[in-house]
């Protein structure tokens, strides 16, 4: 029999809550208040994290043993480096406004559908979500006092921890003489 911990289903339950509330959150506080459409770096987060919360709700679900567990938590914590990646370097590109063309932030009013349509090769749509600015005027709102790419830094870094913490727990044996 497969050894299964409570620990696991709680901190699944954990992960797939605090990603409903963060979706939750991007989708009702950082649309762009003319057009109605994210951003299209809230579009690739949204991506990121709704993926990332369906990876913590499948082992909530069937609560698979302890190799299972560390099969979802590892395809998750690549998945939630990729965010990691993405968000770092919008901080960065913010903090170096001599990199911002008056043509990226333009980008910014597009729908992320469209803009991703307009691309035809698949490196070119990888290319230009890592160059967009990150300046995005939706971005900048909300009723937090941080800027949008930090607080899906700290989410994506919540995340990614708690997917640690799956991977390496070591349940105890539940054994008559151990």
């Amino acid at each position: 029999m497969a050894n299964k911990d409570s620990l696991y289903r709680r901190l699944n339950a954990l992960g797939f809550l605090c990603g409903l509330i963060f979706l939750a959150y991007l989708i009702v506080c950082l649309q762009t208040p003319v057009s109605g459409y994210a951003t299209p770096f809230s579009s690739l987060t949204r991506i990121i994290l709704l993926a990332s919360t369906f990876l913590f709700f499948l082992p909530l679900l069937h609560n698979p043993g302890t190799g299972g567990q560390r099969f979802y938590s590892f395809i998750n914590v690549a998945l939630l480096l990729s965010g990691l990646v993405a968000t770092a370097r919008h901080i960065w590109i913010q903090s170096k406004p001599e990199l911002i063309s008056a043509e990226l932030i333009s980008l910014c009013e597009k729908p992320f559908e469209k803009l991703m349509a307009e691309q035809p090769a698949i490196t070119e749509k990888i290319q230009l979500l890592f160059q967009l600015s990150g300046n995005c005027m939706a971005e900048k709102l909300g009723p937090v006092p941080i800027s949008f790419p930090v607080q899906a830094l700290l989410c994506f870094l919540l995340l990614f921890l708690l997917c640690w913490k799956i991977m390496v727990h070591k349940p105890r044996s539940q054994g008559m003489f151990l």
